[in-house]
């Protein structure tokens, strides 16, 4: 189990047992109390790799990164995506098998900020293409087979994009969420407001 953890301004990486034992401890640098966290971890079973990202780390280096760690930790890949962005919050990485999936937002304080979905090419890292979306992108980013992505924005917004960034269909409500869509079969399951829906994909 390899988890994320924050203290004072120190961003760490640390891997456990499955009885409780570290195992290891990688420290990426110091953001100070103005900088980023990193995401939480994602697993990519078909690289045995995990993944994480950060905007920036509140000091005068910035720009959007990704860390791959191997199960092993034995090397902590850090790869910058975009290094002229001065983006806060960072959702979770997701994978397909050719690309890897990420968004950026602008602000983090202000939930209505435009933010950015990347697709990556996980064999090079190199940016696909780049979707702006309205308002702060929520964690987790859903994908189906196709390549399709489903994910939704703290001010309200729920978006479906192509595997090749163009927009497939978008929601607006009016109504902030910090709920990330889930993609069942045939179905987004999604909260806003005091509401449960489902928005068919098919």
């Amino acid at each position: 189990m390899i988890v994320t953890r924050r203290v004072s301004g120190n961003q760490f990486f640390n891997a456990y047992s499955a009885n409780g034992t570290q195992l290891w401890a990688e420290e990426l640098f110091n953001t100070s109390s103005n900088g980023s966290i990193q995401s939480n971890l994602s697993y990519d079973k078909t690289t045995g790799k995990a993944y994480s990202a950060i905007g920036h780390d509140g000091g005068s280096s910035f720009g959007f990164r990704i860390f791959m760690i191997p199960s092993d930790g034995s090397v902590l890949n850090k790869i910058v995506i975009d290094p002229t962005s001065n983006g806060s919050g960072a959702t979770m990485v997701s994978t397909t098998p050719a690309n890897l999936l990420v968004g950026l937002d602008f602000s983090w304080a202000n939930p209505a900020s435009g933010s950015k979905l990347y697709s990556l090419n996980k064999s090079d890292m190199a940016v696909n293409w780049v979707f702006n979306a309205e308002g702060k992108i929520n964690q987790q980013i859903a994908v189906d087979r196709d390549g399709n992505a489903y994910f939704s924005t703290q001010s309200g917004h729920v978006y479906s994009v192509d595997s090749m960034g163009q927009e497939r269909w978008h929601i607006s409500t009016g109504i902030s969420s910090n709920i990330s869509p889930i993609l069942t079969e045939n179905a987004l399951i999604w909260g806003y407001g005091s509401r449960l829906t489902t928005i068919g994909v098919k």
